[in-house]
């Protein structure tokens, strides 16, 4: 079935579609950075004071922005959602 869509929601849809790919990358290229400082850990033989900080305190705090990340590719793809689901009721009225 094809349905009206004006250029405002076109634009819209387009525009929600480039955020939900922007952080979903986001979040994966963050979370390969946090896990392979943890892999980078684990294969040393002796950690560095530098090897302890990544490992303890940026990774941890790199997956939590990595959380973030994806979060918002959720938050952001349910508002697209919407939109095509609105324009869906509008179409068919």
């Amino acid at each position: 079935m094809h349905y009206a869509v004006t250029d405002h929601e076109l634009r819209a849809i387009s525009f929600l579609n480039t955020l939900i790919v922007t952080f979903s990358s986001l979040g994966s290229f963050l979370l390969a950075a946090a896990l392979s400082i943890w892999i980078g850990v684990l294969i040393e033989d002796t950690l560095t004071d530098t090897s302890k900080v990544l490992a303890y305190v940026a990774a941890p705090i790199i997956c939590l922005i990595s959380l973030v990340a994806f979060l918002l590719a959720c938050i952001t793809w349910r508002m697209r959602r919407s939109e095509l689901d609105t324009i869906r009721r509008e179409s068919r009225q």
